[in-house]
């Protein structure tokens, strides 16, 4: 039997709707695929030593960078009660250049400071007995020590340090020096651990590129280094950190990291611990992407927690912010040919030079490595550089006879010392013996 062509369109009608929605549910099923993908992607996992190949790989980009911005110092408690614990802040306001380029560094900070070193000099006028700060504090009451600082102008004062990858050069403001010599005075340092010297903290210790000097032990600031320096482990959950997903890396009772994946592992939130206690918090914000993959923030909030491990801390002021230090970026550069010239320190001739890096040295120019204490070397520096170096040999001799001098006059003057001893003993010994002699004849003659 013959169907008429009504049928067919009627059968045809539920037909063709049937392939429409089988058109549209694949293309459903492929967006959330889409989506899934997508979101797998955000959520791939990665390890430790992905971040650390990154953070390397992504550092090749940057032969130099130059970062300028403005620090300040804000109390979180009223000032009186810093003082009343001893925490002393002297510096306000800072402006700073810092620059580096293959482990070496260029540091220059203007800082509005506090009259600090005044109000302490006239209190030790007053009572020559305080030795310390912390003395003047507490001989004078918080309340008063604060008075008279607000009295005084803030003081400015400028800083110049260059690390060159072996020592530290710093020029000597005049008025650290005594400010009644017109000579520049410049320092050179050896930087390292126990009787070494350190950069000042910054800005560039924050963001964990360990840009600066590498001799000395900042793994606490460093990827990769900070791995090494304990076991961190990374939470399988994520957190958000304005807006952003991040990794969470933790360190029980060290370190917690906030790493955000989108800008190449940059370091959004840190918290920095001491023996189990959170003793820093660290918040990185508004982000600029300086070469490929290298992620810096424009501004950077510490707060420092009152803990254990500031001596004389009331109970009731541990795990209570005391502090706020605000760093905002006004300028990056980066890769720019003028930055070799910023990480070079000549003296000026007739500069005064205080080394602390070279040995004193005996008649025979042996380095006397025994000497026990610090030590400089002192020298001006000459017109013709040719100069230099019998200049400084000089002065090693001048420092190394010196040293000689003393160590023969302690010698001799211990040598007087047990001769006057045993020679005390002696005469001593002779009285003793006379009168026992005298005695024992008197008792026979009874």
């Amino acid at each position: 039997m013959r169907t008429s062509w009504r049928s067919h369109y009627i059968r045809a009608i539920p037909l063709s709707v049937l392939c429409t929605a089988g058109i549209q549910m694949a293309a459903t099923v492929w967006g959330i695929a889409v989506i899934v993908d997508s979101a797998r992607a955000t959520q791939q996992t990665f390890t430790l030593r992905d971040i650390a190949e990154a953070y390397k790989k992504h550092r090749q980009g940057l032969a130099s960078l130059l970062v300028e911005y403005k620090e300040r110092t804000d109390p979180l408690i009223p000032r009186e009660e810093l003082l009343r614990v001893k925490i002393i802040p002297a510096r306000d306001e800072e402006q700073m250049t810092i620059c580096v380029s293959d482990n070496r560094v260029y540091y220059r900070s203007v800082s509005k400071r506090s009259p600090v070193g005044k109000v302490f000099s006239e209190a030790q006028r007053k009572d020559p007995g305080i030795t310390r700060t912390s003395e003047a504090v507490q001989k004078l009451s918080p309340g008063e020590f604060q008075r008279r600082l607000d009295a005084l102008p803030s003081l400015t004062v400028e800083r110049l340090l260059i690390y060159d990858g072996a020592a530290i050069h710093e020029k000597i403001p005049k008025r650290a020096s005594g400010g009644k010599s017109d000579v520049d005075s410049y320092a050179i340092l050896k930087p390292g651990h126990g009787k070494g010297y350190y950069f000042p903290v910054t800005y560039l210790q924050w963001v964990f590129y360990g840009f600066q000097d590498s001799s000395v032990d900042g793994s606490r600031d460093h990827i990769p280094r900070v791995f090494d320096a304990a076991r961190f482990d990374i939470s399988p959950m994520r957190e958000q950190v304005d807006g952003s997903e991040c990794m969470v890396l933790e360190a029980r009772g060290y370190q917690r990291i906030w790493a955000d994946p989108a800008l190449g592992f940059a370091v959004r939130r840190r918290e920095i611990f001491h023996e189990g206690t959170l003793i820093l918090q660290v918040h990185c914000r508004d982000f600029d992407q300086v070469v490929p993959g290298v992620w810096l923030p424009r501004e950077v909030e510490r707060v420092v927690i009152g803990s254990a491990e500031i001596p004389g801390l009331p109970i009731n002021l541990r795990g209570k912010p005391l502090l706020k230090i605000r760093e905002q970026v006004n300028r990056f550069e980066v890769n720019a040919a003028s930055h070799s010239k910023m990480l070079i320190l000549t003296p000026k001739p007739g500069s005064r030079i205080s080394d602390h890096t070279l040995p004193p040295v005996d008649a025979s120019g042996r380095p006397i490595d025994d000497i026990g204490r610090r030590h400089q070397v002192t020298y001006i520096q000459p017109a013709d550089a040719a100069d230099l170096e019998p200049i400084k040999h000089e002065a090693q001799g001048v420092l190394g006879a010196q040293f000689l001098a003393r160590q023969v006059k302690s010698r001799s003057g211990y040598v007087f010392r047990v001769v006057a001893f045993w020679l005390t003993i002696g005469v001593v010994g002779v009285v003793m013996l006379r009168w026992g002699l005298r005695r024992l004849h008197a008792n026979r003659s009874a």
